[in-house]
């Protein structure tokens, strides 16, 4: 076979690979290759560029099948440096500007990013209490016990927030949100116990926005659980399931004495609200969510996909968030709560926190329909939708060539399948082939790859 061998590499892998390549092929250009070759000795021409890869190392070869037709083989190295079809790009952006694969089919990326931003926004007003504020001073030594857990207190203060209005009075409330505000909340506030069972209806009346809103507030830790063998499991809808205290505070009902239960329930240097940065954020927020129309055209707790990718982002954004360094300008210095602990010394402090969180949830939401687009992905490579002849390993052939056949339909409605393959068939490397073969030829796949390797 005739191949030609373009490399795009930099520094000092360039004088590496063209030592490899200056002793199989002709050199005919300053980066430009061509020879005849064996497959043999193109495989060892593969191998001998992959163990001196580096990080600058990118190198193409393509097959020469006719005059008019040459054949992507293989990339070694970087393959943002060609595109799928090989070629060297002269100019680049990361921006799309046509933006159709977003604006056809991600028409919930602007409800996602508010709802899991005000979501952030009131995640961890439990913390304030007195309990958690004692347990993260490393100047005081206190148990981890807390009746009542700060995503069950978060969502308590969040309902006595916005109480009986509906969605456009309380997201105007929060328009206009001032510190004396508080007063109110802490005034209509339910305070759990053990001897004053946790009221649920109030619950259940919740407006829709501020029901999902407090869904993400309770679960951002772990999802709601309910018995399964309950007899009425089949006909207790979500809310109520994710309703009971149970589940979130196990230890609500093991007070030790009075002082922790009124700790868990005293906000001594009071919520966020007490913020004037926070309440900057919220005014901002609020305003943006007040003029989003889609955001009150449905009930978004009831499409659970929407709800849940709202839940991803602001799960995602606490754990990044947490782990970075705090952000001074998102700090109200009179306002003196925190939120976390580094180096067992108070980190980021409490408004700061849920600001960072609600702002980087509504950024990660937002960056969604670019997910696939963005993240590096399996480029083509030829020996996947090559035709093996072992006779025990055919059937990856039809099955390579039957997901091929459906890469349009699966890239419109999805894909669900199983493979039954018995051991030592090659299921493996068939799962490889059949999720590229659905990607389509050239565009490259993502996927993970679970074993279980007890049971190998």
């Amino acid at each position: 076979m005739i191949v030609t061998f373009i490399s795009e590499c930099e520094k000092k892998s360039l004088n590496k690979t063209c030592r490899v390549l200056d002793a199989f092929a002709n050199r005919i250009g300053r980066r430009t290759w061509q020879t005849v070759i064996t497959q043999e000795g193109l495989n060892a021409v593969k191998k001998l560029l992959r163990q001196t890869a580096t990080k600058n190392t990118a190198v193409s070869c393509f097959w020469i099948r006719s005059r008019s037709r040459t054949e992507l083989v293989w990339i070694v190295g970087q393959r943002g440096k060609f595109n799928e079809q090989g070629d060297v790009p002269v100019n680049h952006t990361k921006t799309d500007i046509m933006k159709n694969h977003i604006e056809n089919t991600w028409h919930n990326t602007d409800v996602i990013a508010l709802l899991s931003s005000i979501a952030g926004l009131f995640h961890d007003f439990g913390k304030a209490n007195a309990l958690f504020q004692n347990k993260l001073n490393p100047k005081k030594k206190t148990k981890n016990y807390e009746p009542y857990r700060h995503e069950w207190i978060s969502l308590r203060l969040f309902q006595a927030f916005v109480y009986q209005r509906s969605d456009q009075e309380w997201l105007q409330a929060l328009q206009n949100i001032r510190a004396k505000d508080e007063l109110t909340v802490l005034k209509r506030l339910h305070k759990d116990n053990p001897d004053d069972p946790s009221l649920k209806e109030d619950l259940f009346s919740l407006a829709p926005i501020a029901k999902v809103v407090a869904w993400l507030i309770v679960s951002h830790h772990r999802l709601p659980v309910y018995p399964n063998n309950s007899p009425d499991f089949k006909y207790i809808d979500q809310w109520q399931r994710c309703f009971g205290v149970e589940w979130n505070s196990a230890n609500h009902i093991k007070i030790e004495n009075k002082k922790v239960l009124i700790d868990n329930w005293h906000f001594p240097n009071g919520t966020p609200i007490l913020s004037q940065t926070w309440r900057e954020r919220a005014r901002s927020l609020a305003t943006r969510a007040l003029a989003c129309q889609r955001l009150s055209q449905q009930d978004w707790f009831n499409s659970r996909f929407t709800a849940h990718l709202s839940r991803l982002c602001l799960m995602l954004s606490d754990h990044y968030y947490s782990a970075s360094d705090k952000t001074t300008k998102w700090q109200d210095k009179a306002y003196q709560n925190y939120a976390n602990t580094k180096d067992k010394k108070l980190h980021q402090q409490l408004d700061e926190h849920n600001i960072g969180v609600a702002f980087n949830a509504y950024l990660l939401a937002r960056k969604l329909p670019r997910l696939k687009a963005d993240l590096p992905h399996l480029g083509y490579d030829r020996k996947f939708s090559q035709k093996t002849i072992i006779d025990k390993f055919r059937w990856q052939n039809k099955a390579s060539d039957l997901a091929q056949s459906l890469n349009q339909k699966t890239a419109r409605y999805g894909f669900f399948g199983i493979n039954m393959a018995s051991t030592g068939l090659g299921k493996t490397l068939a799962n490889a082939k059949i999720m590229i073969a659905l990607a389509g030829d050239k565009k490259g796949s993502r996927f993970n790859v679970a074993l279980g390797l007890r049971t190998l």
